[in-house]
């Protein structure tokens, strides 16, 4: 018995032009369709992590974006942040913040 043998699609100009994007990072493709994302969606998450965005496409037309994650924050600048609000308040005499007042506010509403 004989094995079937498999056979090799062509390459198109099309394929070629997504291969090397994904290769190379031409800046000049920013979307892509939909199936061709979904083959390559690992070298695209790539793409994505060093900051490129990338639109999805279904029949032409724009259905999603690969954007990068937010990033964290600093949180020694958020800390700074909140004790330039609290300077900011007290020189501004208003009271102080009384935490046990405020946790009888919330579990005033609690079953």
């Amino acid at each position: 018995m004989r094995t079937p043998r498999r056979r090799r699609l062509p390459v198109t100009p099309i394929s070629r032009g997504i291969a090397d994007w994904l290769a190379n990072g031409l800046d000049t493709m920013t979307s892509i369709g939909a199936f061709e994302a979904k083959i390559h969606v690992s070298q695209l998450l790539e793409r994505v992590e060093r900051g490129e965005e990338i639109v999805i496409t279904r029949r032409g037309k724009p259905v999603a974006r690969l954007v990068p994650a937010a990033t964290q924050h600093d949180p020694d600048a958020v800390m700074a942040v909140f004790q330039r609000l609290r300077e900011r308040a007290k020189r501004q005499g208003a009271p102080s913040f009384n935490w046990a007042e405020w946790r009888t506010y919330v579990e005033q509403d609690r079953p």
